[in-house]
This record gives C-alpha cells, structure tokens and sequence, in this order.
C-alpha cells in the first residue's frame, strides 16, 4: 500500500516537472556540488528577479519527464547532484546572471540546457548570455526606424533652412545699407 502512495507521489512528481519544462522558454542543467546555501540563497534571488527559478529535482524524475516531452539527452547529464533552472523570462537575460554567477563560484557547473524541446550544450548556454536581452533589441529596431525619418526630415528642411538664411541675409544687408 505504502508502495503505491510513493509511485504515486512519484507520477505526480514528474508531471509538475514535465509541465514546468514545457511552459518554460529555457531549463537549465547545473551542478551545484559544494555550494554554500548562502550561495544557492543569493543565485535564487538573482534568478528571481529575471522571472526565473532554480530547483532541485531528483535526476531520475527529470529524465522521466525529459522522456515524456521527447527531448533527446546523454545520460551523463545527470550524474551527480543537479539543479535545474526554469525562465518564462528572456533567455539572455538569465543566461547572463548564471554565466556571471560561475564565473564567481566555480563549483556551479552550467551543463546543458532544454529550449523548444532541444538539448542545447552549456556553450550555447554561454552564447545565449552574450546576446542583447530582449529590451536592447527592441531599442536597437526602433532607432533603426527613426534614423532614416531623421535624416528625411533634415533633408527636407535644409533647402528651406536655407532660403530662410538667405531671406535674412538680403534684408539685413537692405537695413545696412
């Protein structure tokens, strides 16, 4: 009977993880041995505020889950204890907090990461983190837009700029003389 409740628990389990990889824009894989939970502390903050959150699931409850979703993965992923970061925010922008976040404390180990139902390394990790978060890029098109309707409108105003100097050019010359 006892047995039961925990596949039970189990299946529950897995689901809860299966549904937070499919809402999620990323899930990263990270090794986490010989953190502080001082630091894990401080990296579940920092992730808080980039709409993301850091579990810790049993490897074997991922891989189920991993399997129901379709995603294909080396097994070698999940040795050893992990934890798993899950975003519905910009992908860069959390990218970048964990990349920062290594390169402080080298006992975090970025390993892979699930996006769109795809394993990705953690060199594309690292890449992603090197892209523009999501606001640049918006800044980036809409300057994009406005420069040539900038230089149209200066360019259009010039030649009448011009006759107005002109204009005041012959009148103050008129007054002079």
């Amino acid at each position: 009977m006892a047995n039961q409740q925990i596949l039970k628990d189990k299946e529950v389990q897995v689901q809860l993880i299966r549904e937070k990889f499919e809402q999620s824009n990323i899930a990263i894989v990270t090794e986490y041995r010989g953190l502080t939970v001082g630091a894990l502390t401080r990296l579940r903050r920092q992730l808080k505020e980039e709409s993301a959150e850091l579990k810790i699931y049993k490897n074997t409850l991922v891989r189920l889950a991993l399997d129901e979703i379709g995603v294909a993965y080396d097994k070698t992923l999940f040795e050893g204890p992990s934890a798993f970061i899950t975003s519905v925010g910009d992908v860069s922008r959390v990218s970048k907090v964990l990349v920062k976040f290594a390169k402080e404390n080298d006992k975090l180990v970025l390993k892979a990461a699930v996006m769109e139902n795809k394993m990705l390394t953690d060199g594309t990790v690292r890449e992603l983190a090197e892209l523009p978060s999501r606001e640049e890029l918006i800044a980036r098109v809409i300057g994009g837009i406005k420069s040539p309707i900038t230089g149209l409108v200066m360019a259009l105003s010039g030649p009448l700029r011009g006759l107005v100097y002109t204009l005041q050019a012959i009148k103050d010359k008129k007054e002079n003389a």
